[in-house]
């Protein structure tokens, strides 16, 4: 399910989340939008651009990301199917 997250992200952002520059601006956009902080380092290790060792990320940073797309939470988020 957080896979999912990640591209429903990318879809509603437009950025391909591939360079340095992508995870900067998702960075700004959430602080922008939410007043919530989440480094552009942790961004980077989520979609693997980084350390592409299994992950966990986390709740917190989970549910700031299914906010950004309009969800109450990423409980929520995966309860409507991603």
């Amino acid at each position: 399910m957080i896979k999912k997250l990640l591209h429903a992200i990318e879809q509603q952002t437009g950025l391909n989340m591939q360079h340095n520059h992508d995870f900067v601006s998702l960075s700004q956009q959430i602080f922008e939008r939410l007043h919530e902080s989440i480094s552009d380092s942790t961004l980077k290790r989520l979609w693997g651009y980084v350390d592409p060792q299994n992950v966990k990320p986390r709740t917190n940073t989970l549910n700031i990301l299914a906010v950004f797309l309009g969800c109450k939470d990423f409980d929520s988020f995966c309860k409507m199917g991603g």
